[in-house]
């Protein structure tokens, strides 16, 4: 290992760093943010990630939450969607050691350019060289998490000044995490995985359902199979050429707090086939902590965080207007607020920017 250069100055300052994830007047996200644009300092990269998975029914790590710094957005819902299980770097996810490595030093780079996962993700992302390190949680829970830090090809790999800065920040990340998800699950999940809040299903190429989880039969029964119809029109509509690129769609249901994420994925070189796999968000489960928290972000006023809980829920705005004893231009106004707060221009994009914690 070549010699760190560090001055004593810079050492200070990673200190700071370190005082400021534990800073617990801040949320989660805000201080997960602070850690990315504080060590941009000192470990250059064009995109970061913090990730939690959660391990479901079938033994597999479904993508819970994360924080992200320059994703394409798009990208990271085909990636909770399908790429998470392709994801070669989850057996360093799953390690029981503290582990901080580059993935040019874990994987042939020659073969790893041959795979799915780097021609349909990281390549469009520029991610050509990656920095991973897994955050250390309660191994008797199905929650893993790791940090992740990628630089285009003409920004060099990662060295070991990079990887001693950021195992310095490994444990105390972990420890946040790990606080978070305690949190999470007392006071909002009650001994269920938060991914149970969430519906998902599996249509064949024919649009037939081959999977389900109990979350979607509970919401399928709740809208009289009308959650089941809508997302087959959607599939119908979705391209059928199976030698096409992956397809994703996006639907909020009409008078229904749900929201539908479904991902196309074409036959590949393995042999499986190509089939429409769908989440389907209950909305009016996920709106207390999240909302709570979009408002502490966003510096949303109580009219403001009120406005955007009815949008969440679903509401028109005549009927936004009729709940709160407001106008309807009064609603529209305090929407654009919100949106402009959010830095989005529309209520579709609420969505990407409450995938945080």
């Amino acid at each position: 290992m070549k010699q760190i250069d560090l001055v004593p100055e810079q050492f200070e300052e990673l200190n700071r760093i370190i005082t400021g994830i534990y800073d617990t007047s801040q949320a989660v996200h805000t201080r997960i943010s602070g850690f990315f644009k504080d060590i941009a300092r000192f470990v250059y990269y064009d995109r970061a990630s913090i990730k939690i998975y959660y391990m479901n029914e079938q033994g597999e790590y479904e993508k819970l939450s994360s924080v992200t710094v320059n994703w394409d957005p798009d990208l990271l819902k085909k990636y909770d969607l399908y790429y998470c299980k392709i994801d070669d770097t989850m057996d360093i996810v799953d390690k029981a050691e503290p582990m901080v490595i580059k993935t040019s030093s874990l994987f042939n780079n020659e073969m790893r350019e041959q795979t799915e996962y780097w021609k349909e993700y990281l390549l469009p992302n520029n991610a050509y060289f990656e920095l991973v390190a897994n955050l250390q949680l309660d191994r008797s829970q199905k929650y893993r998490a790791d940090i992740s830090l990628t630089r285009g090809q003409s920004a060099g790999d990662f060295d070991d000044t990079d990887l001693f800065i950021i195992r310095l920040f490994q444990p105390h990340l972990s420890k946040l995490i790990a606080t978070h998800i305690e949190e999470t699950d007392n006071n909002h999940v009650q001994d269920k995985a938060f991914y149970n809040c969430i519906g998902t299903c599996t249509l064949n190429d024919s649009c037939q359902l081959i999977d389900k989880n109990g979350k979607f039969d509970k919401l399928n029964e709740v809208t009289d199979n009308g959650l089941l119809q809508r997302i087959v029109e959607l599939c119908v509509s979705m391209p059928k050429d199976t030698n096409t690129r992956p397809a994703y769609a996006e639907y909020k249901m009409e008078e229904s707090p749900l929201f539908l994420e479904i991902y196309f994925s074409p036959s590949r070189l393995d042999g499986s086939k190509c089939n429409y796999n769908c989440l389907i968000y209950d909305l009016s489960r996920f709106l207390g902590v999240t909302i709570r928290q979009a408002k502490e972000e966003y510096h949303l006023s109580e009219r403001e965080y009120e406005i955007l809980l009815c949008i969440l829920q679903g509401q028109k705005n005549e009927d936004i207007a009729a709940s709160l004893f407001l106008s309807v231009s009064s609603v529209k106004k305090y929407a654009a607020t919100v949106y402009s707060k959010m830095g989005i221009t529309s209520q579709k994009q609420i969505l990407s920017k409450l995938h945080l914690f």
